[in-house]
């Protein structure tokens, strides 16, 4: 599997500008799982991600010219788990991430680095020893204060802060819930940190934030939220905070400037896969899959969110949406599309038009930064070919074999779309004959929550007719 970056030339016409040629940046002969790219205001960018084969961490850094030539390892996680991970890049070239690894005995624990390209990485622990932790989220700011934070064994939510190279204490942020989200980190240039997270079955968004060493109680962001997903946090530089999600009813924002959470309703109830970014002007933009596989864009200025626009073809199976915003309030979005990755930029008045970036049916998982102050950015993908590995071979229920469909990975979990008249989708994993997730077909796709998703697992759909059933199966490789 290989794993491909692209640089969009920064320029004032759109006519002018063009994608540069596709750039291998892993590892011969590694399979790049899950991933991060950053991208600083001085056009450097840190790519790090999991090799699905070794189970290890690379890192690789772009320095305004090229990549390095080699990757770096950065961690041998190999004992049988593919870890995830998170990471931050400021403007002083330092990054700091978090990442996942299993010792012999079984047990999962956090390990943070920093540093950059030229100098190194140091390493340690950072969740406490003999302790489980996992599903890390990285934050830094201008000064190279961060954020960390992470999930416990039993659904706790702790925070630690980095400064000058030390992490503060340990905290304990939430205690022991059920069907809690993983948390997702922020901070602001002056240093105060903030942690957001979903409780399932109180149906309630929290937030906590830091002062100094030290968090506050978890504070409602939002309640009577049903089946929130795709949990993102945006803290800018001036403090204000906005954290967004989808739920049962489309999606929305919570609003903070420092007197409270106003929520805005970004997304009607026929979209997916929602991704948002927000700037130092307070304002955010929003990009989604609608459930004609159709990618729309809405823009936030203070007090709404704006009439969704479509910003993509009407043509081919539209999905993964990915979106970053800089601060004059010019954007790129990026997704996948049966015919490659594609692209559309937003002028700060009006969006110019979708173009393929890449041809090719197999990419997955866009990650787009826009860079400078002109059109322009860095655009990263995965080759997804082992991604999308169709089985025919029939599970272990009554039904007939599909011999196609289509199949995507992402951020949020995994999706498929199956062909035929059903009235439900059933979704099994491995051998089990009893369902793991059952809904209506709507428009034959299933979103599964990366919270439920195991890599090296084999999930089989299967699609519920008045005549019976007809299945398809996915093997789903790390």
């Amino acid at each position: 599997m290989r794993y491909l970056f692209l640089a969009l030339l920064p320029f004032h016409l759109f006519a002018a500008g063009v994608w540069s040629d596709p750039l291998e940046i892993d590892t011969p002969g590694s399979s790049a799982a899950s991933y991060v790219f950053q991208i600083n205001n001085q056009n450097q960018a840190v790519s790090v991600w999991s090799d699905g084969l070794t189970n290890n961490v690379y890192v690789n850094f772009y320095n305004d010219e090229s990549w390095q030539i080699n990757s770096t390892l950065l961690a041998d996680t190999s004992e049988g788990h593919t870890p995830n991970l998170d990471a931050a890049l400021n403007d002083e070239e330092l990054v700091l991430l978090a990442y996942e690894s299993r010792t012999e005995e079984g047990l999962i624990q956090i390990y943070g680095a920093y540093g950059n390209g030229i100098e190194g990485w140091s390493q340690s622990l950072i969740s406490a020893v003999d302790t489980y932790g996992s599903n890390p989220s990285v934050s830094l700011n201008s000064s190279s204060q961060g954020i960390l934070a992470w999930k416990g064994e039993a659904n706790e939510i702790y925070g630690r802060i980095f400064f000058e190279g030390e992490y503060g204490s340990i905290t304990e942020i939430s205690a022991t819930g059920a069907n809690v989200s993983f948390p997702k980190a922020g901070i602001d240039d002056m240093g105060r940190g903030w942690i957001t997270w979903y409780v399932r079955d109180e149906q309630t968004i929290y937030a906590s934030y830091s002062t100094e060493d030290e968090w506050s109680p978890p504070e409602v962001v939002a309640t009577s939220i049903v089946n929130a997903g795709a949990l993102q946090i945006h803290v800018n530089a001036t403090g204000s905070v906005m954290v967004t999600w989808q739920d049962a009813d489309g999606g929305a924002s919570a609003l903070n400037t420092g007197e409270g959470w106003t929520i805005h309703r970004i997304v009607p109830d026929t979209g997916f896969l929602l991704n948002t970014d927000f700037n130092d002007d307070e304002t955010a933009i929003a990009v989604w899959r609608g459930e004609t596989a159709i990618i729309y864009a809405s823009r936030f200025t203070g007090t709404e969110w704006s009439t969704p626009e479509r910003i993509s073809s009407t043509e081919g199976f539209n999905s993964s949406p990915y979106v970053s915003l800089r601060n004059n309030n010019t954007a790129i979005a990026a997704w996948t599309n049966g015919s490659g990755i594609l692209t559309n930029q937003f002028t700060g008045t009006n969006w110019l038009g979708f173009e393929i970036a890449l041809p090719g049916s197999t990419f997955s998982g866009p990650r787009v930064s826009a860079t400078g102050e002109d059109l322009g950015g860095l655009l990263g993908v995965i080759d997804a070919t082992f991604f999308s590995t169709f089985l025919e071979d029939p599970p272990p229920i009554n039904g007939t074999v599909i011999g196609h469909g289509f199949f995507q990975k992402n951020q949020y979990g995994i999706a498929w779309q199956m062909t035929g008249d059903f009235s439900m989708i059933h979704v099994y994993e491995g051998t089990s004959t009893i369902p793991i997730l059952s809904i209506p077909a709507g428009e034959n796709m299933v979103l599964f929550p990366q919270e439920r998703y195991k890599p090296s697992q084999n999930y089989y759909i299967v699609g519920e007719t008045n005549v019976g059933q007809t299945t398809g199966r996915i093997l789903v490789l790390p």
